[in-house]
């Protein structure tokens, strides 16, 4: 039997673990006077110590600035100041961002320049932006989401808070969906998505995911581009922010280009739409229609190659050069149509009879 007046270990932690957990809600006038006392003595003691503490995150250390400082010497005041379209960079620029400062990012994100617009800030601004006019104007013509009755959003979880913070500053309904080790929850995210019309978007980032490091698989890729939305102002925000930052440099993850899995163009729509209205397309970039069986260039605005697949990929016909507003007639036992920019077709060697290997 021990002293009644002495008080083991584990008397200690009870009592400590009891000071603790007790919320302020429930401290009296008098406790929360002396734990503010207690608090105060210690952030004073802290104070006196002089420690310079900078507790902002995702800021870039002195050394990471330090390797973009040479770029300070690129421009002086001798310098041509004129983009390769003409326009004078010192003034407001252009509205889809400087040619030039589009071709490096469509190299970095392997996107070609007509899908890229340069802004001139963080891509928090532009998301939070994107919603913002979602909200007040609508999205391709469809109905302000302000005057919808309900609004929804995917959040995978665990995610990256800000993401969080932008629709949740909006009122928007946000519904978890679990992140397992290959990427959010595929079957979740189809079942609202395809018939939820009330859901709107899902946060994504895909490489490294922030904070868990997941790496979305290619089956999750693939089945993002395939989704079916039952809503049709329905997008999917890729916020891509590590695609050229790896961990480490002897083991970088790489994940399949959303892009060009979206234009393999499974859908009936993908299909119909095709090359239309387009202004261009990169050299290094092709889109596979399949089944396909009969393509038009009306609504295009540039010449193409096209080739014609049967099932095994074998090639049955090269038709290079089809310029605007021309329809092709059927190729026997075709089933695939792959288009290319003109000339292409040649540059490759491509010839009837080979069988193409699309990985």
């Amino acid at each position: 039997m021990r002293h009644p007046k002495t008080k083991t270990f584990e008397d200690k932690m009870a009592q400590s673990e009891e000071k603790i957990m007790k919320a302020y809600k429930n401290l009296s006038k008098a406790e929360l006077e002396t734990l503010q006392k207690e608090l105060q003595a210690k952030y004073d003691t802290i104070k006196a110590s002089g420690i310079s503490l900078d507790m902002s995150r995702g800021k870039p250390g002195a050394d990471q600035l330090d390797l973009s400082a040479p770029m300070l010497d690129v421009l002086n005041s001798a310098s041509d100041f004129k983009s390769s379209k003409g326009i004078d960079v010192r003034n407001y620029g252009e509205l889809d961002g400087i040619p030039e400062a589009k071709q490096l990012f469509s190299e970095l994100m392997d996107a070609p320049t007509d899908h890229i617009i340069v802004y001139g800030n963080s891509s928090l601004n532009v998301m939070y932006d994107l919603v913002a006019r979602a909200m007040l104007h609508g999205i391709g013509g469809n109905t302000p989401w302000c005057k919808q009755d309900k609004i929804k959003f995917l959040c995978p979880v665990p995610g990256y808070d800000r993401h969080f913070a932008i629709t949740e500053s909006f009122g928007i309904e946000m519904i978890n969906i679990p992140l397992n080790e290959d990427g959010p929850d595929m079957d979740l995210v189809e079942k609202y998505v395809n018939n939820d019309s009330a859901v709107k978007g899902i946060w994504n980032v895909p490489k490294y995911t922030n904070p868990s490091g997941v790496v979305y698989s290619d089956e999750v890729v693939r089945r993002f581009a395939n989704l079916k939305p039952a809503a049709p102002d329905f997008r999917i925000f890729w916020d891509n922010a590590y695609v050229v930052h790896h961990l480490y440099e002897d083991n970088q993850a790489q994940i399949l280009n959303i892009l060009d899995e979206c234009e393999n163009a499974n859908h009936f729509f993908t299909r119909f739409m095709g090359l239309m209205y387009r202004k261009g397309m990169a050299e290094n970039h092709g889109l596979l229609l399949t089944p396909c069986n009969e393509i038009h260039t009306f609504g295009m605005n540039f010449d193409i190659d096209t080739v014609a697949l049967s099932k095994n990929n074998e090639i049955l016909f090269i038709d290079r050069a089809v310029p605007p507003k021309k329809v092709r007639k059927k190729v026997k036992n075709g089933y695939k149509v792959l288009e290319l920019c003109s000339g292409v077709a040649d540059k490759l060697g491509l010839a009837e009879g080979d069988v193409l290997d699309f990985k």
